[in-house]
């Protein structure tokens, strides 16, 4: 059960004392020291990736996750975690761009950026993760002209009939970039990847420079419904730094940003902002929605003290399961199913993950190692029990599984 009642979880803090100091300084505020809640050793340093086989995916390079606190601006951060060069991966766990129900979004988002910062013919440059979808849908309702910085060099192709040319740059996007000039700025699923976030604001704010009118975009996950919903399958390795509105908004704002609009979106799972450079008068005063730090301690301690019945109950639910004969089977070949079933140490009683994608067909789950299998796969070994790992898909999934006659019985991962 989730517990939504604030001041239930604060008497629940007090009763079992505060957390443990870490003598580390907040990379958001500098606030020293920061205060641990969750530990978690030995996870794979990459979710995001596939392997070409079993024993590979279960030697993945592994590391420890240690969540800490700043009770003065509410960042969250790993402070175990160390900036690793990664292993070779033979797919990609990316947002499930083969479901409509992600497109959907996808769309919608890309549509209201566009109207409301009038981007028609207008310059817009992509510094975050992932390819070049979304940039490209938005250039392709304006006629933008549009530039992707993509270190790692995985945007991707321009798809066959695409209206625009996105201009993909070999680097890592820096304040040596100034001379790029543009008119908007998306940075998606990037910042939760980065260790130092205030340095990385301060170049951003320095790259774009005291013009008034570009504004950034940016979307990452939220914080606080990771810790209301015990959510330990969002919490990955290379997710490094974690925020509220509250965090976010004060981060950008010491920066130099004045931030126009924070909220969240696809089921509350990821925050937004828009943030312009400050430069003509005083800061735009905070926005109510980032009056939250209140509620950093108590959903804190709330998350520490209730995350270990979560974990030994689903661990002992999918045990369960095993031991009755039933088959099991996750939906979802993301991050969410590497985290989930990592700290689970989940390996016999989930043999197969379900992944719309055919190019992670018959691949493999970093740290346990479990196969990865297209929707059709389960027409000849049909489950008992499918997990969800994204609540957001579900009806979709029981949709696509239904049209195959099939009728196992569904587990919001959240239940």
């Amino acid at each position: 059960m989730i517990m939504n009642d604030l001041q239930a979880i604060a008497t629940a803090v007090t009763r079992f004392g505060t957390h443990s100091l870490i003598e580390q300084s907040c990379p958001s505020c500098g606030t020293f020291p920061l205060r641990g809640f969750y530990a978690v050793r030995g996870v794979p340093v990459n979710t995001n990736a596939l392997l070409s086989s079993r024993s590979e995916a279960i030697n993945i390079q592994r590391g420890d996750i240690h969540l800490a606190y700043c009770w003065k601006c509410g960042f969250v951060t790993n402070v175990s975690y160390i900036q690793t060069a990664g292993q070779p991966t033979a797919g990609r766990n990316d947002p499930e761009e083969s479901s409509e129900i992600n497109k959907g979004f996808q769309s919608k988002l890309a549509r209201y950026i566009f109207d409301n910062f009038n981007l028609r013919k207008k310059k817009i440059v992509d510094i975050g993760g992932g390819d070049s979808g979304f940039l490209r849908t938005i250039c392709e309702l304006g006629k933008c002209e549009g530039i992707k910085f993509d270190p790692d060099g995985l945007s991707g192709n321009e798809p066959p009939g695409s209206s625009v040319e996105i201009r993909t740059v070999i680097e890592e996007f820096s304040d040596m970039h100034a001379d790029v000039l543009a008119d908007f700025y998306i940075c998606r699923l990037k910042l939760e990847h980065v260790k130092q976030v205030k340095d990385y604001i301060r170049m951003v704010r320095k790259a774009v420079g005291d013009r008034p009118k570009p504004a950034v975009f940016f979307q990452l996950p939220e914080m606080f419904r990771t810790l209301r919903e015990l959510a330990f399958w969002d919490i990955y390795y290379e997710h490094c730094s974690y925020f509220s509105a509250g965090s976010l908004g004060r981060l950008f704002r010491a920066c130099g940003f004045d931030v126009l609009d924070l909220w969240t979106d696809f089921d509350g799972q990821y925050l937004m902002a828009e943030v312009r450079p400050g430069v003509s008068g005083p800061l735009v005063p905070p926005l109510p929605q980032e009056n939250d730090l209140q509620q950093l301690l108590p959903l804190a301690g709330y998350f520490s003290q209730a995350i270990k019945q979560k974990v030994s109950g689903w661990r002992e639910r999918l045990q369960e399961f095993h031991r009755k004969g039933l088959k099991v089977v996750l939906w979802g070949g993301g991050s969410k199913a590497a985290a989930f079933l990592s700290v689970l140490g989940i390996t016999e009683e989930i043999q197969y993950v379900v992944d719309m994608r055919p190019v992670n067909q018959n691949l493999y789950i970093p740290g346990t190692g479990q196969q990865v299998v297209q929707p059709a796969f389960l027409k000849d070994d049909p489950p008992d029990v499918v997990v969800v790992m994204n609540p957001a898909y579900l009806e979709e999934i029981r949709k696509t599984l239904i049209s195959m006659n099939l009728s196992p019985d569904f587990i919001n991962v959240n239940s």
